[in-house]
């Protein structure tokens, strides 16, 4: 497929074969809604695309403009929105359950007018009653990735990873505390988006001076980062958005593909891959003491580390990867084209 992207960037270029139509960069909510999806849906019909593949909430009334003027239109569906909503800091609490009901009846009907609707995990497909295909988020491993790996360190340090939205919500502060409480030459590297108050509030924890911030970096220096590394964390708090869904897991496969065994929350939905595939372990992710003490486990036990590394870049071979899962995408895009 002759690929474009139409999205906010800096200037038009092309990237491993994608096409990018670029949009005024603007910041804030109010320009996006106002300004952005405007422009972005009068550049998108110039296209004369075969197929509008679109995936953000905010979105959704242009998908059915242009399927009012007969273009075939995929929804896809991130995250659960109305729960979502009900925990969005920025609206008023009085609101949040109105807005939350009628985004979620205004996407329960407009995803009947669509031609497709993609989910990222079953728990979001269930809303779309067998109208959705899942399409889970696992990463691009190439032929060769395992021996592609870099050899890990020997400095002595022993090295964690967390690689994503650097907030609360993520376990940004819990991560920092448990480096207060654990012994030994023990770092924590991360890197990701953040906010300027979230910087500042983890500054203010005991442990943050065993915290090696990198703010947000390119993604192959993020995985260049994760080879580097010894373990990765994947400590999302309790939530529904993050309990029960596959929401915010992307990043378990990536380091499993990179060689790392993985201490994640214990979710059923993480707990289940872990223990199946042998690659990692499970924590209460709101008690540091406990994330403190699988930390200094793991870094205490080499053997066993190399084990789940091992496993986990197996289950990323074989399964949990990007080539074996694009096939459903495509599976899809050649249905709608057959009409």
């Amino acid at each position: 497929y002759e690929t474009v992207m139409v999205v906010p960037h800096e200037e038009a270029c092309s990237v491993d074969g994608v096409r990018i139509s670029p949009l005024p960069v603007n910041g804030g909510r109010a320009s996006r809604m106002l300004l952005t999806v405007p422009r972005l849906l009068a550049r998108a019909i110039s296209e004369k695309a075969d197929i509008y593949h679109f995936h953000d909430p905010e979105l959704m009334p242009a998908g059915l403009l242009l399927k009012l003027l007969g273009k075939r239109v995929v929804y896809d569906v991130h995250e659960h929105y109305r729960t979502k909503i009900l925990s969005k800091p920025w609206l008023p609490k009085a609101a949040r359950v109105p807005i939350a009901f009628a985004v979620d009846a205004f996407e329960s009907a407009a995803s009947r007018v669509y031609d497709g609707v993609v989910t990222v995990d079953g728990h979001i497909a269930k809303k779309f009653c067998g109208r959705a295909v899942i399409v889970s988020n696992f990463p691009y491993a190439p032929d060769g990735f395992e021996k592609a790996a870099p050899v890990k360190r020997r400095d002595g340090e022993f090295r964690l990873v967390y690689v994503g939205g650097l907030s609360g919500e993520r376990g940004l502060y819990k991560m920092v505390e448990a480096m207060g409480l654990v012994e030994g030459d023990i770092r924590l590297y991360l890197a990701g988006k953040h906010s300027p108050q979230a910087l500042e509030k983890a500054k203010k924890i005991k442990g943050f001076e065993r915290v090696v911030w990198l703010g947000t970096v390119p993604w192959k220096k993020s995985i260049e980062l994760q080879h580097s590394a010894d373990a990765g964390l994947l400590l999302l708090q309790p939530s529904p958005s993050y309990k029960n869904t596959g929401e915010g897991i992307a990043k378990l496969f990536e380091y499993m593909m990179c060689g790392l065994p993985v201490l994640a929350s214990d979710f059923p939905n993480i707990k289940s891959i872990l223990e199946k595939e042998g690659c990692g372990l499970t924590v209460d992710p709101a008690d540091p003491a406990q994330i403190a003490d699988r930390v200094m486990y793991l870094a205490k036990y080499p053997d066993i580390r190399r084990g789940m590394a091992a496993a986990g870049m197996r289950a990323v071979r074989e399964k949990y990867n990007w080539e074996h899962e694009s096939e459903k995408l495509l599976g899809l895009y050649e249905k709608i084209l057959a009409g």
